[in-house]
């Protein structure tokens, strides 16, 4: 009876000392149970404040990547603000346009705030949508920081800062609604750090954006320093004391002087600051010696670059959601997207950018690359041909001979002065294959992709650009991608291309019909060299004349385009570097020899 009595006053003393609801625990993925320790964790109020127009595109993201923490949603309120746009019916007819295309975003994305509320609102302790009420017409299209946005947004992040200690947080999380966590444990793992008051989880975005400053002046403005590139490429990891930290920030409000932090500079009296909520929010850390930490020990997430203007906003937020759904898929887990906005994700519609066919070249061994390449194209809108590679796991002798392949006599490769392996030979007959199968179903023009590749921003509407000044009548190969290896010999053919030099790597490439018949007419498997050593002997640009010497016709007309389209994901020493050319077996199989039996690679 007094233990029952106990529990009655406990219980009591929790709802009138907190206002995290207790709820039922029967509707949650993730438990304080599934997580090693007699403690609960730590109570979240996320504050996420949603641009009403030009964040559509990346809000059902930004939205599932709360939904996927790892972390018991009975212990996290969601509070959202948001504003519906009206029209005042300007006659102005310069302006109707982007006026209308501002109110359909505004109305879809209102319309996803309130479907992931509805679907959601069970499994959080509590979330409320405040919307409020602007003027279409009142939005400023050249400039999209103004002082009246600025206002707003201060207002906002104060009274949100209020209402989590209202609330009783332990965490305030203010989150952009254009921040994507791509890790699961961000929640779990920041709130972790009990001992630090402001902390955020470092972004990754286009460029060297990041959500961190690891420098600023006097005034209060961004100053680059030598330390920022090596945290935002991770050449040194952990936790750093940083002066500015933005777009996805934890404070830890049970500490006695968050109460310091400020997002308006109107209350900081010791010194003039800008009209700005991180500049102001840095400051006041700064004056009450309160540290502000960047964590990069993960991939935490991606941050879109900032918008100058409502124009540009508008044109340029879903080619920048797409290059940066591109680059996830090259450091690890795709975008979530919220399990009930699924429907509000959409892709361009297929094609094979005006060419015959995309062959995607892919062991199937490398099922993770495969499915990597496929998401990929996905996004791209590009339809393509997985085709399969040739192992050299699988090759053996009588296979090499049957196909009459004798490697290149004497051949040795350039850095490491070892034999062919038989990973280069699955490759070079990757290709092979497929300009027989181009010659065997008579496609004027291909492009070849291998499976790592690293597309560049804005790829396919470069690409039309570059392939509307390709001409098949002089050149029959233009590389997308290579590695350079003289470029002070190169020449600019004109403003998109480049005359290649010697180059190496295949990983990405656009061949005609005429020009993959004069790579089979060369008859290459008689005196087989990688197939990047290949290419540049057959456009007369290699540096070697004994390799030269075996291919008396070198009649390939090459171009490369200038930048580069496409990149390898990871280079020689990266953690997830993968060569299935070099991590394989040597082979001494040459026009003179025959290699004896070898054990499987």
């Amino acid at each position: 009876m007094c233990l029952t009595l106990k529990c009655i006053h406990l219980v009591v003393f929790l709802l009138l000392s907190n206002t995290f609801v207790i709820k039922s625990l029967d509707v949650l993925e993730v438990t304080d149970n599934d997580f090693k320790s007699d403690l609960l964790l730590p109570t979240i109020q996320i504050i996420l404040l949603v641009n009403p127009y030009n964040k559509a595109s990346i809000l059902p993201f930004s939205l599932g990547s709360i939904e996927r923490q790892l972390y018991p949603k009975h212990r996290i309120k969601v509070w959202i603000q948001s504003e519906l746009l009206v029209s005042d019916k300007s006659d102005d007819k310069d302006k109707k346009e982007l006026f209308q295309q501002m109110l359909d975003l505004n109305a879809m994305t209102v319309e996803m705030l309130r479907k992931w509320i509805r679907d959601n609102r069970k499994q959080y302790n509590d979330i409320e949508l405040v919307l409020g009420h602007q003027s279409v017409q009142d939005l400023h299209e050249d400039k999209y920081w103004t002082t009246d946005r600025f206002k707003r947004l201060i207002e906002m992040k104060s009274y949100g800062l209020e209402i989590s200690r209202q609330n009783w947080a332990h965490f305030v999380l203010f989150m952009d609604s254009d921040v994507v966590l791509t890790h699961n444990q961000v929640f779990l793992t920041l709130t972790r750090s009990d001992h630090m008051i402001a902390m955020a989880p470092m972004l990754y975005s286009l460029g060297t954006y990041s959500n961190f400053w690891a420098g600023i002046t006097p005034k209060g403005y961004y100053n680059r320093t030598d330390d920022y590139l090596p945290i935002l490429e991770r050449q040194r990891m952990g936790e750093f004391a940083v002066p500015m930290i933005h777009s996805c920030l934890f404070i830890n409000i049970r500490h006695k002087k968050s109460f310091n932090l400020t997002f308006d500079s109107r209350l900081i009296t010791q010194e003039v600051s800008p009209f700005d909520d991180i500049i102001a929010f840095a400051k006041s850390a700064k004056m009450n010696a309160i540290n502000l930490y960047i964590n990069n020990e993960e991939v935490w997430g991606y941050i879109p670059p900032p918008v100058d203007s409502t124009v540009s906003s508008l044109k340029s937020i879903e080619q920048d959601v797409i290059d940066l759904e591109l680059e996830s898929l090259v450091e690890g887990p795709e975008f979530p997207i919220a399990s009930s906005l699924q429907s509000y994700v959409s892709r361009e519609k297929n094609d094979e950018l005006n060419v015959d066919s995309v062959y995607v070249i892919n062991l199937v061994r490398r099922a993770e690359r495969r499915k990597r390449m496929v998401t990929c194209l996905q996004i791209l809108g590009i339809e393509a041909n997985i085709w399969d590679a040739v192992d050299g796991k699988q090759l053996n002798d009588d296979m090499i001979e049957s196909k009459g392949i004798r490697v290149m006599e004497g051949y040795l490769d350039p850095y490491h002065k070892r034999p062919m392996t038989f990973g280069e030979i699955g490759c070079f007959l990757s290709h092979y294959h497929i300009w027989e199968d181009m010659i065997g179903r008579n496609l004027s023009k291909v492009i070849v992709l291998e499976d790592d590749v690293r597309f560049e921003r804005n790829f396919k509407n470069r690409w039309k650009k570059v392939l509307s000044k390709f001409d098949t009548n002089t050149h029959d190969f233009l590389y997308l991608g290579r590695k350079i290896q003289d470029s002070k010999n190169e020449s600019m053919f004109n403003e998109l291309f480049v005359e290649p030099t010697y180059s190496y790597w295949t990983v990405g490439y656009m061949i005609t019909r005429l020009g993959a018949q004069k790579l089979l007419d060369a008859k290459p498997l008689e005196h087989m060299i990688p197939v990047d050593e290949f290419l540049p002997v057959m456009y007369d640009k290699h540096s070697d004349e004994r390799m030269n010497q075996h291919f008396p016709v070198r009649n390939l007309r090459a171009l490369s385009v200038y930048p580069l389209l496409i990149y390898p994901t990871h280079y020689v020493g990266d953690n997830q570097y993968i060569s299935d050319t070099e991590d394989s077996d040597k082979t001494e199989l040459t026009s003179n020899t025959i290699h004896p039996k070898h054990t499987e690679l």
